[in-house]
């Protein structure tokens, strides 16, 4: 029997002179009631027979007719009792210690690959909360964003990003539906050719009308041979088809490893000019300007070195004083020894006839930055770089000087957003719309065109998920 001064078992009722195993009362104990018991002062006791001892069904009701040979605990022998008890503890521990290492292992695991964001449907306009649901966006992926007007002045925006899986997706918005339609764009593909992406691959789109197309849009990235990719569509909805182009087909250009894409193609003109620009670079990091003018993907040759891996954008805008719209300017931007670096290049693509623009700003040393430009409203400009800390750094061109190096004033956030939350990719399109990867979140910004640098919060992008 315990000691009566220390015990973590209930208080014991004896008979003296009985040779009955002892009931334990309940009193303040975890332990089951004591059938049959009665209340006294508070405190329940075993009740006994009328001579004074507990009768056989009273012992039945405890424990069956082996209580009356051995004492039992919860419905068990002592020994089998403790045994349970023992593997129990043994198994508690283990539930605990695994969950610890299950936590650090899947906090691991979301560190290099996933992320905790929602993946709830919005419309374009609302400013919903953010939650803490896994998203399909692959965390390191790429952003690329375009639009484009129809003929009935309805406006049409495409957003591009990777799964988890390295498939290419699609998110589409237009201002007569205002909601976000999210689909793969390799579900639509005409061929049966599968597109074997890069893992976190660049990814490029441009979007334009001319006098002989009402719409298309042109989207490239790295196969996992390094060569650059290319689909096209004139579909103006998440079901159109999209088809395979030249590169990566008829013509495979191979840009150095590590290099990054950025392409553009003004509004304007007709089927021939102006032509699809595209830059990458090559195994001596220089940057190489390809125009295709009709069928035909030629080399107009390289401007300029950049750093390793240097981000790249592409725009262009229009001179005031020109008589005609079919000579836009060629605008690259590129890392120029930690500088933001502006080219400008010749409106008829001579290269000789280029000239070095304006240096932007430093940007992070050793550090592969983001960037995104555009040309809006025919005659301004925005780029955008994230800096080394994932926050932003933006400047514009007003048409006649550049602005000084700012953050962006966020004048509406979603939940949990604040001036300091870290972006991973980001994209910016003539709609005066930005895009920018957050906690595994596509968020959506505008600006307008007086005041470039004030975003408003628009809502989250909708996105394929991990069940699409």
């Amino acid at each position: 029997m315990a000691s009566p001064h220390y015990s973590d078992l209930p208080e014991v009722y004896s008979e003296p002179g009985s040779n009955l195993p002892e009931v334990a009362p309940p009193v303040t104990s975890s332990l089951p009631e004591v059938v049959g018991g009665a209340k006294h002062d508070g405190a329940y006791h075993a009740v006994p027979g009328q001579d004074g001892k507990l009768d056989r069904e009273q012992f039945a009701a405890l424990g069956g007719d082996n209580a009356l040979a051995e004492r039992r605990i919860w419905g068990l022998k002592r020994k089998t009792f403790f045994i349970v008890l023992a593997i129990a503890i043994v198994v508690i521990i283990g539930a605990v210690v695994g969950g610890v290492v299950g936590a650090l292992v899947g906090k691991n695991d979301s560190d290099s690959d996933s992320d905790s964001s929602s993946s709830t449907t919005t419309s374009s306009g609302s400013s919903p909360t953010p939650t803490t649901v896994a998203t399909n966006v692959l965390p390191k992926s790429q952003l690329a964003s375009s639009n484009w007007t129809d003929n009935d002045g309805y406006e049409h925006y495409y957003l591009f990003y990777q799964n988890r899986q390295s498939e290419i997706m699609s998110s589409i918005w237009d201002s007569e539906n205002k909601t976000w339609e999210a689909r793969g764009v390799t579900d639509n593909l005409e061929s049966s050719v599968e597109l074997n992406t890069i893992r976190g691959t660049s990814i490029a789109s441009t979007a334009w009308r001319d006098s002989d197309n009402d719409f298309n849009i042109r989207l490239y990235f790295l196969l996992e041979s390094n060569v650059v990719g290319e689909l096209w569509t004139s579909g103006s909805h998440s079901g159109s088809m999209w088809r395979q182009d030249d590169l990566g087909v008829k013509t495979f250009v191979k840009p150095a490893k590590g290099s990054n894409l950025a392409t553009c193609r003004p509004n304007m003109g007709n089927s021939s000019w102006p032509p699809i620009a595209l830059l990458f670079q090559n195994d001596d990091q220089d940057i190489v300007f390809m125009a295709k003018e009709g069928s035909n993907w030629g080399s107009a040759g390289t401007f300029a070195t950049a750093t390793n891996s240097s981000g790249l954008a592409l725009t262009s805008l229009y001179q005031k004083d020109e008589d005609s719209l079919d000579l836009p300017l060629w605008r690259p931007y590129y890392d120029s020894s930690d500088k933001l670096q502006e080219y400008l290049i010749d409106p008829l693509l001579d290269i000789g006839a280029s000239t070095m623009g304006s240096r932007l700003g430093d940007l992070p040393d050793g550090t592969t930055s983001n960037f995104a430009a555009v040309g809006y409203n025919l005659y301004n400009l925005m780029v955008i770089n994230i800096e080394e800390d994932g926050t932003l750094t933006g400047r514009y061109w007003n048409d006649a000087n550049w602005s000084e190096p700012e953050a962006p004033g966020y004048k509406s956030s979603p939940s949990g957003f604040s001036a300091s939350s870290k972006f991973t990719a980001i994209s910016v399109h003539a709609g005066r719309r930005i895009y920018g990867i957050v906690d595994g979140e596509i968020l959506e910004w505008k600006f307008e065109k007086s005041t470039p640098m004030d975003w408003i919060y628009i809502g989250k992008v909708t996105t394929v998920s991990d069940d699409k």
